[in-house]
């Protein structure tokens, strides 16, 4: 591990990178692999590939004086509202090298993708997460909303899911609000990232 995880190491550059993922080298996604394997060590898939269900359009990685040290998969769809379409940017895997949390590169990150969200007019951002208290302090909440999602599971579809997802935490980019409760069914028009 390089010394500049380590307390009193010396300035570190970061460089911020939105990546398409056709575009990723076979080297730069083996060092993704490896920082989901640390990050996510109870699932199998981080053994042999860089995600769960689906691959991400994009990815934004950050690298510290030339190190991969967070990566985030990013999901931009339109999904259907009780009112209408909207646009939202999906949340996938964030995660941080161990070493390095607790510095703020995960609410560096959110704030960059609440910030790309706002200037080029996207609604929502939505992210899926048990403990969400990092996701909170950027604003986002708990709507409780019923969602429909294709289901889908090593590679094959199985299905529609249709029930309230306690994971889902959105972050309202403008005006329009996300519906709250159960009696409202948001269609997320394609897999749960």
């Amino acid at each position: 591990m390089p010394s500049f995880f380590h307390a009193g190491a010396h300035e570190m550059s970061t460089r911020f990178e939105l990546i398409d993922e056709f575009r990723i080298s076979s080297t730069v996604r083996e060092q993704i692999r490896k920082l989901l394997q640390k990050s996510f060590p109870d699932f199998d898939f981080t053994e042999t590939r860089t995600w769960l269900k689906q691959l991400p359009p994009r990815r934004l990685l950050v690298w510290e004086d030339g190190w991969l040290v967070a990566q985030m998969g990013i999901e931009h769809r339109v999904v259907r509202l009780p009112d209408g379409p909207a646009t939202i940017m999906g949340i996938i895997d964030l995660c941080v090298e161990p070493e390095a949390r607790g510095a703020g590169l995960a609410s560096s990150m959110l704030k960059w993708l609440e910030e790309l969200g706002r200037t080029y007019d996207v609604e929502f951002v939505v992210a899926f997460a048990v403990d969400g208290r990092l996701y909170e302090r950027q604003g986002f909440r708990r709507p409780g909303s019923r969602l429909k999602w294709l289901k889908i599971d090593e590679f094959e579809g199985f299905g529609i899911g249709d029930e309230v997802l306690e994971e889902l935490m959105v972050q309202e980019l403008g005006e329009r609000r996300w519906p709250d409760g159960p009696e409202a069914t948001v269609d997320l028009l394609g897999y749960q990232f």
